[in-house]
């Protein structure tokens, strides 16, 4: 059985970069698709997006958190 199927209810943030050569948006939607309570955010940049949009994947870290308080 694939860890995926597992039926995690854990709510899951899924961030990705736009256009990530090394793991493709198709992999974050895979996920989102697949893990229970699942919420995607797709942001423009690539493969180090948490580097070169810092700003907006903080603040959607920071939104996700907030919102299992």
């Amino acid at each position: 059985m694939s860890w995926i199927k597992l039926g995690h209810s854990a709510p899951h943030k899924v961030l990705c970069g736009s256009d990530d050569a090394m793991t493709p948006v198709k992999y974050a939607d895979y996920l989102t698709e697949n893990l229970q309570n699942a919420e995607e955010t797709v942001i423009p940049g690539g493969h180090f997006v948490q580097m070169e949009e810092y700003k907006k994947v903080n603040e959607e870290i920071e939104n996700f958190l907030a919102s299992l308080k």
